[in-house]
């Protein structure tokens, strides 16, 4: 594979892409999170951390590495040390890709049982192989391939996430929501903005009523 100047074989994030899953693009990435997530510390201990990754892309999802030192609490490694530095996450669990600071970059989001600080991936500029000029073409038509279908996958989601909380008005509490183990495919992100969402049309709702 040509694109990214990068081998598939670059790393061994393959094996973590479902069976049958055709790789589309392969490229290196820089990395880019804070340990603001799930549990929310106190501002004071905010902390940024930045790696270098090899990322994979396919119709379906992204495969990259989020080493566990920085995704894992210190409790979560030592009760666990089977967690992995591998991921891979679908399109719908994915905010965008689009041009930041010059940069292409792929917004991830914070998913239940995967990762726990939300990652910015900034596409690399291989400087020795490829023009300032041919790194934006490049990054142009990453954008142009993959925002469309990122966007369509996570509308989807979305919506299927809606329905279910106007089915069950239960589940408009976080807690009781990923009680249900089938329910950590939707991330933090969508289900705070569809939670948003809900209960504003609930309060519309009421006062129309």
């Amino acid at each position: 594979m040509q694109e990214g100047f990068i081998p598939i074989e670059y790393s061994n994030l393959r094996d973590v892409i479902p069976p049958g899953e055709e790789i589309l693009y392969s490229t290196l990435c820089a990395a880019e999170t804070q340990n603001i997530g799930i549990d929310t510390p106190l501002v004071k201990d905010f902390k940024k951390y930045t790696w270098k990754t090899h990322v994979l892309l396919t119709e379906n999802g992204i495969a990259l590495t989020y080493p566990k030192k920085i995704n894992y609490k210190k409790k979560e490694l030592k009760s666990n040390p089977n967690l992995q530095d591998n991921h891979y996450i679908p399109w719908e669990n994915t905010i965008g890709i689009a041009k930041v600071k010059k940069r292409g970059r792929i917004s991830l989001c914070n998913i239940k049982g995967k990762i726990n600080y939300s990652p910015w991936l900034y596409l690399v500029s291989f400087t020795d192989k490829e023009s300032k000029k041919q790194y934006i073409e490049r990054m142009e038509n990453l954008i142009q391939k993959f925002a469309p279908i990122i966007r369509s996958k996570r509308e989807k989601l979305e919506e299927e996430l809606f329905n279910i909380l106007v089915d069950n008005p239960e589940f408009l509490k976080t807690k009781v929501f990923y009680e249900i183990e089938e329910h950590n495919r939707f991330d933090y992100t969508m289900f705070n903005m569809m939670i948003w969402l809900r209960k504003k049309e609930i309060k519309k709702a009421s006062k129309t009523g």
